[in-house]
């Protein structure tokens, strides 16, 4: 879709261009949403949420983490900086 509003066909200028408008492909869009509700899960003060967290989540969490080489205690915001090298 970008290389339609902007006209070009270099993929290093659609990067670019997707780096600096904060324009995520949509699977590390998702991502991104995943990591922000496992992290408030892994915070939440509900004692079987969090054991719930523990059970299923925080495999979730460090597989989406190691993928896009990220610290597992990063925050949302922290992950999209580093999915973008920033």
């Amino acid at each position: 879709m970008l290389w339609k509003i902007f006209s070009v066909n270099d993929i290093n200028c659609l990067n670019d261009t997707q780096k600096y408008l904060w324009y995520l492909p949509i699977d590390v869009e998702i991502d991104t949403q995943k990591v922000k509700f496992l992290s408030q899960l892994s915070t939440c003060k509900n004692s079987l949420i969090r054991l719930l967290y523990q059970l299923n989540g925080k495999c979730e969490l460090e597989a989406i983490v190691a993928r896009h080489n990220c610290s597992p205690q990063c925050t949302a915001n922290q992950f999209r900086c580093a999915v973008f090298q920033l």
